[in-house]
């Protein structure tokens, strides 16, 4: 369910990758197919916001100065 509410957003942002990374954690869960697939692909996401969300608190420290 996560994975699914979280899609448009990232599609909206232009994170197609991440999207798809997302369809990819939707769709496994789903058919409760390879759950350490699942795993490492949840892992990934999670690496990936992580560094998207620092950026963006970067991002925003420089325009407040």
């Amino acid at each position: 369910k996560t994975a699914h509410k979280m899609l448009g957003s990232f599609r909206q942002l232009g994170m197609e990758e991440l999207a798809g990374e997302l369809k990819g954690i939707e769709l496994n869960s789903e058919t409760e197919a390879d759950l350490e697939k699942l795993k490492i692909r949840v892992i990934s996401v999670e690496f990936k916001i992580q560094l998207v969300m620092k950026l963006i608190k970067e991002e925003l420290k420089t325009l407040n100065n």
